[in-house]
């Protein structure tokens, strides 16, 4: 008999293999201990989180760490509110848009030309009117407005005395 049992727990043992599909309670309960105690972990992590039981302990050990969601999205908001995160961002979308603009254009131009009629009907909601309206009359973006229009005034300005040949 006790040659049996150290032949099924040797096949048990197999069985808690990667190919499986799922990890078996051993290595969810070996790798959970060592998540608590900081250390590496034994499998990786896309094989335990097949585990239902491993994934739940783990985000709560991970909320007790790190803490709530709600205080993870407060940091985050902290941290990308950073002068030097938001160039590095501001870098990085002017280098994707340089890279996609004439692809964006070109979809934005075909789908406003197949939409155009819903768009228009939409646009003649009252309600959807009286939200527009709204928000023009607020002061910060009257002011938003007033920037935009000044620079698009300075911009077909420098534009006209450029096709007219005379000198800035």
């Amino acid at each position: 008999m006790g040659k049996n049992k150290q032949e099924e727990y040797l096949k048990y043992l197999l069985s808690c293999d990667i190919d499986n599909k799922k990890p078996c309670i051993r290595i969810v309960n070996e790798n959970l201990t060592l998540v608590y105690e900081g250390l590496p972990l034994t499998k990786p992590l896309s094989f335990l989180n097949k585990s239902c039981e491993f994934r739940t302990k783990y985000r709560h050990f991970m909320n007790y760490a790190h803490g709530t969601a709600e205080e993870v999205k407060e940091r985050m908001r902290e941290y990308k509110q950073r002068p030097e995160v938001k160039a590095r961002a501001r870098e990085t979308q002017k280098v994707w848009w340089q890279k996609n603009k004439k692809k964006r254009k070109a979809y934005n131009k075909k789908y406003h030309e197949k939409n155009k009629e819903k768009i228009k009907e939409y646009k003649q909601k009252p309600e959807v009117k009286a939200k527009r309206k709204e928000w023009r009359q607020k002061p910060e973006n009257k002011l938003k407005k007033k920037e935009y229009d000044r620079k698009y005034a300075i911009k077909k300005q420098k534009l006209k005395t450029q096709q007219n040949g005379t000198p800035q």
